[in-house]
């Protein structure tokens, strides 16, 4: 049996070859090739959706950790703990930037009303301040907006 080329032979075009004696062997993109590529986004998705997943949850894990830290300092819950952190002049600012986090990842409207007076508060950034705009995501984050963040330090 013999090959015969002809111009719309293509393997990589995954059209068809076709054989002498009229046969053809026709390797069909449109079936075979659509599987493949509906299984590849499928794959890509889920491996997506499970580490946006996987991180949300370690966030979750990471917010509980700073809020049961601090209510083994201040013997209450971890909001109250974490809102006592920040009035406390013996943590560091970078103590409170992760309690402020803490505090939009936890989602607790007991937090708000202490959040937004600290935004409000003119002495908030700067050297030896928190993070004005932690404390921002993390109105936002206890509003109901989703905001994918990790802690941070501002400069």
């Amino acid at each position: 049996m013999r090959i015969k080329a002809g111009p719309r032979d293509t393997v990589a075009g995954g059209l068809s070859i076709i054989f002498s004696g009229g046969d053809s062997v026709i390797m069909k993109k449109s079936k075979f090739m659509k599987k493949v590529m509906i299984f590849g986004y499928i794959a890509v998705f889920a491996g997506g959706a499970l580490t946006l997943w996987g991180s949300l949850a370690s966030m979750a894990a990471f917010a509980n950790a700073i809020g049961d830290r601090a209510a083994d300092v201040y013997h209450k819950d971890k909001v109250e703990s974490l809102l006592l952190l920040l009035d406390s002049e013996r943590h560091s600012v970078k103590d409170k930037n992760d309690a402020i986090w803490a505090l939009g990842v936890l989602k607790d409207k007991r937090a708000l009303a202490r959040l937004e007076s600290m935004a409000a508060d003119e002495k908030s950034g700067g050297r030896g301040k928190p993070c004005p705009a932690e404390i921002e995501k993390s109105i936002l984050k206890i509003k109901g907006k989703f905001i994918f963040s990790w802690p941070m330090q501002c400069k």
